[in-house]
């Protein structure tokens, strides 16, 4: 299998949030300061690498803030909450697998949004991968979906990317760039009558060996967008599309895009659907390699 740097799904996540109030702020000429620096409040040992992948929600009903954070040396995630009309970051949760040996990679993805947190384990049993769905009662977080591991093969590396959508229909989209000699694939599964289920598999039109599909991924309501850094493509599938198995309903590349920018590594979308950032962490820049770039997506600017 052809070997990937580490995902930078940490960037990712904090795309997700920047994109949900980016046009606000700058409207609003707001000023970015540091508020607070969280941990978990267990004692921890060294290289547990604590923050690899991150995630924000807001929840506008109440004015409450989570983050949630994957420390997959650990085999462990955290679930934080600032509070309506604080400036302080308290420890809600910690969660851990079912079951889980060391090298899982419990944590190397996470997603949250609404009451729903959905964790990955991509390096399970020989890169099978797995994931972990969470539902919060209250104050409380408990498991409320685990696949076992049992959908994939060896080497799928089913949860190396995650996104969570909570809301009228509330979906997950997990990643496994590993599928079908490293051609990758993006399972989505629903959430309906109080269970989890897969309702789709979605490859791409042109998919090819070493194309890595899967390896970033996001979910918006009834849009998903995909990533395949080494086929320098990201995939755009809209809800009637997946709900038919369908292909993309739309794949874009860079406009000045060559071979090994990675274009694709990470991708976000915004609250509304409209912008996605892509990002291409191996771009050249005037003769410096591997410099790095992001692309902004409008939707308005398509067809």
């Amino acid at each position: 299998m052809t070997s990937f740097p580490k995902k930078i799904l940490s960037i990712a996540m904090f795309f997700v949030f920047f994109l949900n109030y980016s046009f606000m702020a700058f409207a609003a000429s707001y000023t970015w300061a540091e508020q607070d620096k969280v941990d978990a409040d267990d004692d921890k040992g060294v290289n547990e690498e604590f923050g690899t992948a991150v995630a924000l929600y807001h929840d506008t009903a109440n004015d409450d803030t989570y983050l949630a954070v994957g420390i997959p040396e650990e085999q462990a995630a955290y679930v934080f909450i600032r509070e309506s009309g604080n400036t302080t970051w308290t420890e809600q949760a910690r969660l851990t697998p079912s079951s889980t040996d060391a090298g899982d990679g419990f944590g190397e993805s996470i997603d949250i949004h609404g009451n729903h947190v959905i964790v990955g384990s991509p390096y399970y049993q020989q890169d099978d991968g797995r994931i972990h769905i969470y539902e919060r009662t209250g104050t409380s977080w408990a498991v409320e979906y685990d696949n076992g591991g049992t959908v994939t093969t060896d080497n799928d590396l089913f949860g190396w990317s995650v996104a969570i959508y909570n809301g009228d229909d509330t979906y997950a989209a997990i990643g496994m760039p590993g599928d079908g000699s490293d051609e990758g694939r993006v399972d989505l599964y629903e959430h309906a009558s109080g269970t989890w289920a897969k309702s789709s598999m979605q490859t791409t039109s042109d998919g090819a060996v070493n194309d890595f599909f899967g390896h970033s991924v996001d979910i918006n309501n009834d849009v998903m967008i995909g990533g395949a850094p080494a086929g320098e493509t990201v995939y755009i599938f809209d809800k009637a599309g997946w709900d038919a198995n369908g292909t993309e309903d739309q794949k874009i590349t860079a406009s000045d895009g060559e071979d090994g920018d990675k274009y694709g590594m990470s991708v976000a979308l915004d609250a509304q659907n409209e912008h996605a950032i892509v990002a291409a962490s191996e771009y050249d820049i005037s003769g410096k390699t591997d410099v790095g770039a992001v692309y902004i997506l409008d939707e308005s600017a398509g067809t």
